[in-house]
């Protein structure tokens, strides 16, 4: 593959040819591929600059609600601030912040849950260090400060490596080569999501088979791919193509075709150990409504305890006190601006200010979802004629029970929802215990159908404000893909996914993506 870089001087244009097998790209290559050490120096050099600059704010200003106490010799504290941010890095790559490979949710989630589980752990240290060299008493402020800004200088930096490497693909540098492996029926439905969603990463080829040993199909989708037939091609397909992640997608297969894939197996994965390559499996779909827990052995044996999606008592204890937290503080610093909506929605158009529709909660039961009133108040006639006169458009009402220019919608709604502060009345109702801040999209009656088995999953948890979904390209996105995401919120849980998701969410609202 060839890479250009055009730059222009003086004398006029010249395209630089950078090839993969250039010195200066292998050295690029080589340097960008061990850049999570340079990201640990730089957290190093972070924590030091965010523990001194708490010393700084803590001990030269006088803050109202703080003691005054009278400003120590930093120096000493260098030397066991150097240890603080040694055991923080010790930390992050404890908990595998400094691994690369996955993306999506997971790796995101896996990043925020290092760096602050990294942060407890010095800070904890600090505060040992504290009590038993009393001559480095501090402030509480500055332990809580360090924490605080240490985690969020890290999560920057973080921010700002992604946004370089977004940068650095669409140059068409750094491309990672991959290559596919299963049955065509389960390998289109991913080649597709690639294809359309990452950007940096070149498909060298497909080995695809068939789950019942048939002859190969010819399918349109790997038509600009070299296709291979069994797994014994591998090592011919990677010495035509070289790959560096191979993506194995092992569906249910039967007769000569099953036991040939479970002999193959091994000698896949001594294939990939061997010359460094990332070997990840796209599960069936069955496989999703379980969770591996636990590992170990039975009778000499190994197994694996599996068990069906749920959320324990402790965990949904755990939920409901961040929830209510985040509630309360939403509807008490939030107040004066509830009051400001209140009277714009009041005086820029007739009608009540608040909005409630039946929504379906836990366990299949209905309650009043609330939000600041953002259309006309016949609203039912406007879109149904509007729908009349525009027929083209009722099929999208009809798939998405959406529209992206809705004439029932105010000019006080569209700014409203533009930064979502409509559904900040929904506050109320996950302080009440019918929603949660973070969970699946809360849906009406209508649509169960369109859940079809994923319903009863659906049921497991309350409905969030806020989600995946929202966070994932919110109007941007079909609504099997909103089922989907949904789907896997359910079924990966975790307070991480709960914390990532607020984060996101905010992003979204500042940023704006894909608001209605």
């Amino acid at each position: 593959m060839v890479n250009s870089v055009q730059e222009c001087d003086a004398g006029g244009e010249e395209e630089i040819l950078l090839s993969s097998s250039s010195p200066a790209y292998r050295c690029f290559d080589r340097l960008w591929r061990h850049r999570f050490v340079f990201v640990a120096v730089l957290d190093f050099c972070l924590v030091l600059v965010a523990l001194r600059l708490t010393f700084f704010l803590r001990y030269n200003f006088d803050w109202p609600l703080l003691r005054s106490f009278p400003s120590p010799d930093f120096m000493p504290l260098l030397r066991w601030s150097m240890i603080l941010g040694f055991v923080w890095i010790l930390s992050i790559w404890r908990e595998g912040g400094y691994r690369g490979g996955m993306r999506g949710v997971a790796s995101r989630l896996n990043i925020l849950r290092s760096v602050i589980v990294g942060g407890f752990y010095a800070l904890v240290l600090l505060l040992a260090i504290s009590f038993l060299h009393r001559d480095l008493h501090l402030s509480r402020a500055v332990y809580v400060g360090t924490g605080l800004f240490g985690v969020l200088f890290m999560l920057a930096l973080r921010v700002g490596i992604c946004c370089l490497e977004k940068s650095i693909h669409r140059r068409g540098l750094l491309t990672r080569k991959i290559a596919l492996a299963g049955s065509c029926d389960h390998l289109r439905e991913f080649l597709n999501k690639l294809r359309a969603d990452d950007k940096h990463a070149e498909v060298a080829g497909v080995l695809q088979w068939e789950v019942d040993g048939s002859a190969h199909q010819t399918v349109p989708e790997f038509a600009n791919y070299p296709v291979y037939e069994t797994l014994r091609d591998l090592p011919e397909f990677y010495r035509d193509r070289p790959f560096d992640e191979l993506f194995l997608a092992p569906s249910v297969c039967h007769g000569d075709r099953g036991k040939e894939l479970k002999e193959q197996l091994p000698f896949v994965l001594e294939f990939c150990e061997r010359r460094g390559i990332s070997l990840y499996c796209i599960p069936p779909s069955h496989a999703a409504s379980v969770v591996l827990t636990e590992a170990g052995t039975f009778y000499g044996t190994p197994i694996q305890q599996l068990r069906p999606v749920s959320i324990s008592k402790p965990q949904q204890a755990v939920k409901r006190s961040m929830d209510v937290a985040v509630s309360c503080s939403a509807l008490i610093l939030g107040a004066p601006i509830w009051l400001a909506i209140c009277a714009a929605v009041k005086f820029t158009s007739p009608g009540p200010v608040f909005y409630g529709q039946e929504r379906l909660k836990r366990n299949g039961k209905l309650f009043t979802a609330w939000k600041f009133r953002t259309m006309v108040e016949n609203a039912d006639d406007v879109l149904e004629g509007y729908l009349d006169r525009h027929p083209e458009l009722r099929s999208e009402w009809e798939k998405h029970h959406k529209l992206k220019d809705d004439p029932r919608v105010t000019f006080t709604g569209r700014i409203l929802r533009k930064f979502s502060l409509d559904e900040l009345p929904q506050f109320w109702n996950v302080l009440k215990g019918d929603m949660s801040v973070v969970g699946p999209r809360p849906i009406v009656e209508q649509e169960i159908y369109k859940y079809g088995n994923m319903y009863d999953l659906y049921c497991h948890v309350k409905p969030g404000i806020t989600g995946l979904w929202q966070v994932s390209g919110r109007s941007n996105t079909s609504y099997q893909e909103r089922i989907y995401l949904d789907q896997y919120y359910v079924k990966r849980w975790s307070l991480w996914m709960d914390v990532f998701v607020i984060f996101k969410t905010a992003y979204v609202i500042i940023t704006r993506r894909g608001a209605c």
